[in-house]
């Protein structure tokens, strides 16, 4: 197997400690990662691998589709959205933004009670976030997952 391959295959397997032993053998110049590894480094959750990957290769948050930043919000991983959020170009940030209305991963969110998410859009997206937004947001959660306290505290601080 050549370094390259070798290389791809320990973001795909997750293993950072031999990443870091292979990368300084690397020879070729980009690197490219195949749709599958981009996936895998994603669904194994490794936030110190995606750092080391941010901070080692350069343009490597252009090689991040937005798409990763909203499977992490579902999934509920708080610490890899803000990393892919901090990395990616600016144009995705204003799409995100965009999208924030009822995105597909608004209902994880408030079912899950991931409040610290939560919590964490509506402090990042404040200026795009309107009131009447935000009481959607209560009413939704409100009738469909009223256990989330939480959540519901959280909301009603931004309604203030």
């Amino acid at each position: 197997m050549e370094v390259d391959g070798a290389i791809i295959n320990s973001i795909e397997n997750d293993h950072l400690e031999i990443l870091k032993i292979l990368w300084p053998h690397f020879k070729t110049s980009p690197i490219t990662f195949p749709l599958r590894t981009k996936e895998l480094l994603i669904d194994n959750e490794d936030t110190d691998l995606l750092k080391w990957l941010y901070e080692n290769i350069t343009d490597f948050g252009e090689m991040i589709p937005i798409s990763y930043f909203f499977k992490s919000i579902e999934k509920g991983n708080l610490s890899m959205a803000k990393l892919i959020f901090e990395h990616i170009p600016k144009p995705n940030t204003i799409e995100i933004s965009k999208t924030l209305y009822f995105a597909p991963f608004t209902s994880d969110i408030l079912c899950q009670n991931h409040y610290e998410i939560l919590e964490w859009i509506f402090e990042t997206f404040k200026d795009e976030l309107t009131k009447e937004k935000v009481i959607v947001y209560k009413q939704v959660l409100e009738s469909n997952y009223p256990n989330s306290i939480e959540s519901i505290e959280i909301i009603n601080k931004y309604l203030k």
